[in-house]
């Protein structure tokens, strides 16, 4: 990307504060220039159009919206399996209750994929990397000998731990007060923990 990289990162800075606050159509690229300190006509320098630059922000979201911006790729070799994606749930899902903005921009984001295939599409890969996230990382406790074989199959075991956490942070998102932690760590629980 063409520019100095300090003004860059303040113009994707500030539409991301932009959208959390008015919304992606309401984000008006005179505003936008005047929170950065620049001209308009610099603005369009960096993003020769506001779509160009709403696409630039969306790759960003994206990756911190991914299953790997919240669980980890591997087991860990020292941790029970159990806790560490109990533990990395609830850090993910205590960043989002943490962060209303995120929640914000990313509802703007998916209310934008209904309208336009790009965004769809990219929203589509981010659903789809929790269950094949969990997939893989279920396969490999169980190969590993950290994680007796779940109950039911390891792609089914995957996808309800991905709507588990995909409904909890809809609430979230929703600013609905609910047992996160607890509701996480059950699910786990119930899912991989010892038959009774």
């Amino acid at each position: 990307m063409k520019g100095n990289p300090d003004t860059l990162r303040k113009i994707l800075t500030h539409t991301y504060d932009l959208i959390a606050e008015e919304g992606i159509d309401r984000t008006a690229l005179s505003a936008l220039a005047q929170r950065v300190g620049i001209a308009k006509p610099t603005l369009y320098y960096y993003f020769p159009t506001k779509d160009d630059l709403i696409a630039a922000l969306f790759e960003e979201v994206r990756v911190i919206a991914s299953y790997d911006s919240s669980f980890k790729r591997r087991p860990a070799p020292d941790e029970p399996f159990e806790a560490q994606l109990i533990r990395d749930g609830v850090q993910s899902l205590e960043a989002l209750a943490q962060n209303p903005s995120f929640s914000r921009v990313l509802h703007e984001y998916f209310a934008l994929g209904l309208r336009e295939g790009r965004y769809h599409d990219g929203l589509q890969q981010i659903t789809l990397s929790y269950p094949q996230g969990f997939e893989t990382l279920l396969s490999q406790a169980v190969e590993s000998g950290h994680l007796r074989a779940p109950r039911t199959s390891i792609p089914l075991t995957a996808t309800l731990l991905a709507l588990t956490f995909d409904g909890l942070s809809n609430q979230l998102i929703l600013g609905l007060d609910v047992p996160f932690a607890d509701l996480w760590a059950t699910q786990v629980h119930l899912l991989l923990g010892d038959p009774a």
